[in-house]
């Protein structure tokens, strides 16, 4: 997606103006993900979230947000590798004091539970729950990154797809997506044959 020569150029704007026509063009050509961009030197991965965010360096270099209109993905696919594995995310919340309009100085975390295959919308103003995910468990993102072998857990299925049917993926990207597909296959099949939840009768004496 990159051409790794961006790195080479002298300022923070010439690489981030050129990390930004390379989105551009990826989300024009329908091509954009967020595996994509994530595996790359921290650098690129850096400037190209914020050319998502709309941010830009002032001349302190200190960021400004939402100075450039955000890029979101919107609708993003994630799958687990295994089937047992729960997706999930871990967020603030924001806990009121009963009686009052008030919230506590505190927040809490909460987790939110997406079982294993969901489509998440990917928003700058809902803090884009499928890059948090990926960032943290997404494969082969965290192998790419970690430097004690640890493997990712979930793939962003509209790069995986792409990469696994190409005509240079290798064996096991192969194998995986043969497996990952049918298992989907399996799922939607089981979804369309459920019965049908009964109309509740009015009990009358």
């Amino acid at each position: 997606m990159f051409d790794q020569s961006i790195l080479n150029l002298t300022t923070h704007k010439k690489k981030r103006d050129a990390i930004k026509d390379a989105i551009v063009r990826a989300r024009d050509a329908g091509t954009l993900t967020y595996t994509d961009i994530m595996l790359n030197d921290p650098e690129i991965v850096t400037l190209s979230f914020e050319v998502l965010d709309g941010v830009r360096l002032d001349s302190n270099n200190v960021p400004q947000y939402m100075v450039d209109e955000a890029i979101d993905l919107g609708q993003v696919r994630l799958v687990a590798i295994d089937p047992n594995y729960d997706i999930k995310l871990h967020v603030w919340e924001a806990v009121r004091i009963p009686g009052t309009g008030l919230e506590q100085p505190v927040k809490n975390t909460k987790t939110i539970h997406y079982g294993n295959d969901v489509t998440l919308d990917d928003r700058y103003d809902q803090g884009r729950p499928p890059r948090q995910i990926l960032r943290t468990h997404g494969w082969p993102i965290k192998q790419f990154h970690s430097r004690s072998g640890m493997v990712g857990d979930v793939v962003e299925w509209k790069w995986f797809e792409r990469v696994a049917q190409s005509g240079d993926a290798d064996e096991t990207y192969r194998e995986l997506y043969k497996t990952l597909k049918a298992r989907l296959a399996e799922s939607q099949t089981k979804i369309k044959n459920a019965p049908a939840a009964g109309r509740s009768q009015e009990q009358r004496p």
